[in-house]
C-alpha cells in the first residue's frame, strides 16, 4: 500500500508491505527495542513522578501513569508515526508544564487539555504545518543536539556517582548544579566503579566490532549480573531502581478505560492551556525526527507524525496518562541501538509491557550507575563535537547562532532555545537578503554592455533625458524595501519618467509592493510617470489581487526594458510638445 505523495497521511509502518522484511531487521528491530525500553524505564518513571505533585489524587500512582503513558505512546507512534526511529511517552520537557496545569486544573484537567491538544496536533499535521520544520537552519540543528547531549551527561551526573539524597534532583539547570555541589559528598565508590565498568564495556564491545547485540544492553545485562552476584557486605550500598523508585513502583496489571471527569465552563480555559502542550510536543517530537535523519541520512514525514502524536496524545487520557511526546533520547538511543524500522518502537513497548506483567521484580534491581553509563554514551554518540571543533572556522553569524541554540537548550529546554534562535537566524537570513540583493541605477553605459544575444547590442540607443532606470537583482523582501526607498529619496530631482526593472528578482512581498507604490505615487504627485518591466508571473499575480496594475495602468506594465525605453520616448517626447 502507497499513499501518494502530496497525502500528509502515510505512516512509515506501510513501507514494510512494499518490499521484503528481512530477518536481519528483525533481530535488529528488537534488540533495539529491548535496549530503548529498559533503558527508557527508570526515565520514564522519574518524569512522570516529577510531573505529578504530591498529593494529587490520580487514577494510578505516579510512576503507573508513566509507564501506561509510555506503552501506549510507543504502540501508537509505531503504528501511525512518520519517522523509522521514533520513540515517545512522557518527556522532560513537559514536567513544569504538567505540574503547573495539575496543581491549577487538577489532574482530570491535565487529561482534558491533553486530548484538545491532541487534536490541534492531527490538525497541523493534516493542514502540513510541520513541513515548516525542513527550514531549521544547520546551525540551530546542531547547536539543538550538543546542547541535549550535555544536558543529558549533566543529568546523569548524580545517578553515576550514586549520590544518596532524599531530595529530588531538580530540573531547572542552576539548581541542578546547586543540587550536585551540595550533594557530592553522599557519591558511593561503588556506584562510580558500576558505572564506569559499565562504559569500559560498552567502548570495548563496539570497538571490537561485536554488532549483532548493541554494546549498552551487554552491559546491562553483564553489569547488573555481576553485582548481584557479589556480597552486599563488599558493595555497599548500591541504588538501584527498586531503590530509588520504590520496589512495588512498576504496576502489575494493564490500564483500564475511564472518561475523565470535568466541568464545561472550564472547557475554554483548558483549552489555551492545552496550546502549552502542542508547542514543546510539536517541537520535541520533530526535532526528535530531524536528528535521527541527520544520523542515519533518511527522510521522516513530519506531517504524518504530527497526526500520530496527535492520535497518541487523544487516546492516552482514556488510560489516566500523562501528555506524551516524541523524546529526543530514547529516539537517539534508538538509532544507536541498530533500529532499522518502527517495528522498534513496537518492542520498546512491549518490553515495557512484559516488565509490567513478568519482570518487574527483576527490573528494580538494575544498578541506576548502570542507567547513567548508557545514557551517558548515548549522549557522548549524538552530541555534535566536530562541529565544536571547527566552531571558529564558521562565518561569525552562523557561530552565534549554533552557540544561543546549545546554551539556551541547556540553561533552559529546546522550546526558548527554539524560539530565541531562530529568531536570530531570520534575522542573519534578512541581513544577508538584504545585503545579496543589488538595487542600481543603469547608465547608456550599461547598456552598451549588454551580452550578444540582448537587443541592445543590435541597437544601443541612449537613454532619454528625465528618464531614470532602477534595476534590482535578488529577492525583493521587507528587509531589502527599505533599502529601495532609501536609494529612491537619495534622488533629487525627481524624474520625469521613473523605470523600475523587475526581471531579475524572483519574488516579492507585500511589504516591497507598498514601497513600489509609495515611490509611484511620489512619481504622479510630481507630474511623472511610474513604468515597470520585465515583471515575471507570479509578482505579477500579486500586484494584480493589489490593484497595483490598475493605479498604475496597463500600458505601464511592459514586458521588457525595450518596451519600457520605447513608452519612456514617446513619453518625454509629448510632454517636451505639451510644455512647447
Amino acid at each position: 500500500m502507497n499513499l501518494p505523495s502530496n497525502y500528509s497521511f502515510r505512516p512509515i509502518l506501510l513501507e514494510l508491505f512494499t518490499k521484503p522484511y528481512t530477518y536481519k531487521e528483525l533481530r535488529e528491530d528488537v534488540i533495539a527495542g529491548l535496549t530503548v525500553g529498559l533503558v527508557a524505564l527508570p526515565l520514564t518513571i522519574g518524569f512522570s513522578v516529577a510531573s505529578i505533585p504530591s498529593g494529587t489524587i490520580t487514577p494510578y500512582e505516579a510512576p503507573t501513569a508513566g509507564i501506561f503513558t509510555a506503552i501506549i505512546a510507543g504502540i501508537l507512534i509505531g503504528i501511525f508515526g512518520g519517522t523509522r526511529f521514533q520513540i515517545s511517552g512522557p518527556s522532560a520537557t513537559m514536567i513544569p508544564i504538567s505540574i503547573l496545569m495539575i496543581e491549577r486544573y487538577g489532574f482530570s484537567g491535565i487529561l482534558v487539555a491533553t486530548f484538545i491538544a491532541g487534536i490541534i496536533l492531527a490538525t497541523f499535521g493534516f493542514f502540513k504545518i510541520g513541513s515548516l520544520m525542513k527550514y531549521l537552519p544547520w546551525s540551530v540543528v546542531s547547536g539543538f543536539t550538543t546542547g541535549i547531549a550535555i544536558s543529558i551527561i549533566i543529568d546523569e551526573i548524580g545517578d553515576f556517582l550514586g549520590i544518596r539524597t532524599s531530595r529530588q534532583q531538580p530540573s531547572e539547570f542552576f539548581d541542578k548544579l546547586s543540587w550536585l555541589y551540595k550533594n557530592t559528598h553522599t557519591s558511593t565508590s561503588s556506584s562510580i566503579l558500576i558505572a564506569s565498568a559499565t562504559l569500559i564495556i560498552i567502548y570495548f564491545w563496539s570497538k571490537k566490532g561485536f554488532k549483532q547485540i548493541p554494546s549498552s544492553i551487554v552491559a546491562l545485562f553483564l553489569v547488573t549480573l555481576l553485582v548481584s552476584l557479589i556480597p552486599s557486605q563488599l558493595t555497599g550500598p548500591i541504588i538501584t531502581i527498586g531503590s530509588k523508585f520504590g520496589f512495588s513502583t512498576i504496576p502489575s496489571h494493564l490500564p483500564s478505560f475511564s472518561l475523565p471527569s470535568i466541568k464545561l465552563h472550564e472547557i475554554p480555559s483548558l483549552f489555551i492551556a492545552s496550546l502549552t502542550i502542542v508547542i514543546p510536543c510539536a517541537v520535541e517530537s520533530l526535532l526528535a525526527g530531524v536528528i535521527s535523519d541527520r544520523l542515519t541520512g533518511t527522510n521522516h514525514n513530519r506531517n504524518t507524525e504530527l497526526i500520530a502524536q496527535g492520535l497518541s496524545n487523544m487516546t492516552i487520557p482514556f488510560f489516566g496518562g500523562l501528555p506524551s511526546t516524541g523524546i529526543i533520547v530514547q529516539t537517539s538511543l534508538n538509532v544507536r541501538s541498530g533500529a532499522r524500522t518502527p517495528v522498534a518502537a513496537l518492542v520498546y513497548s512491549l518490553t515495557l509491557l512484559l516488565v509490567v506483567l513478568l519482570f518487574s521484580t527483576y527490573v528494580t534491581r538494575i544498578p541506576m550507575g548502570v542507567m547513567a553509563a548508557i545514557l551517558t554514551a548515548v549522549a557522548l554518540n549524538i552530541g555534535e563535537w566536530r562541529d565544536l571543533r571547527r566552531l571558529f572556522q564558521i562565518p561569525l553569524s552562523e557561530r552565534c547562532i549554533l552557540l544561543t541554540a546549545l546554551l539556551l537548550t541547556i540553561f533552559f529546554n529546546i522550546v526558548v532555545a527554539l524560539e530565541v534562535s531562530m529568531l536570530f537566524a531570520a534575522m542573519v537570513f534578512i541581513k544577508r537578503i538584504t545585503e545579496a540583493t543589488e538595487i542600481s541605477y543603469m547608465t547608456t553605459h550599461d547598456l552598451s554592455k549588454s551580452p550578444k544575444s540582448d537587443f541592445f547590442h543590435q541597437k544601443i540607443k541612449a537613454i532619454p533625458e528625465g528618464v531614470l532606470i532602477c534595476s534590482i537583482k535578488g529577492p525583493l523582501l521587507f528587509g531589502v524595501a527599505e533599502k529601495l526607498e532609501q536609494t529612491f529619496k537619495a534622488q533629487t530631482p525627481l524624474p520625469t519618467v521613473f523605470i523600475l526593472k523587475l526581471d531579475l528578482v524572483s519574488i516579492m512581498d507585500a511589504t516591497a509592493l507598498n514601497v513600489i507604490e509609495i515611490i509611484s505615487k511620489n512619481i504622479h504627485q510630481n507630474g511623472g510617470v511610474f513604468i515597470l518591466c520585465g515583471i515575471n508571473t507570479i509578482n505579477r499575480s500579486l500586484m494584480k489581487r493589489a490593484k497595483f496594475i490598475e493605479f498604475i495602468g496597463e500600458k505601464n506594465f511592459c514586458m521588457n526594458l525595450e518596451a519600457a525605453l520605447d513608452r519612456s520616448r514617446k513619453l518625454t517626447a509629448h510632454m517636451a510638445i505639451s510644455q512647447t
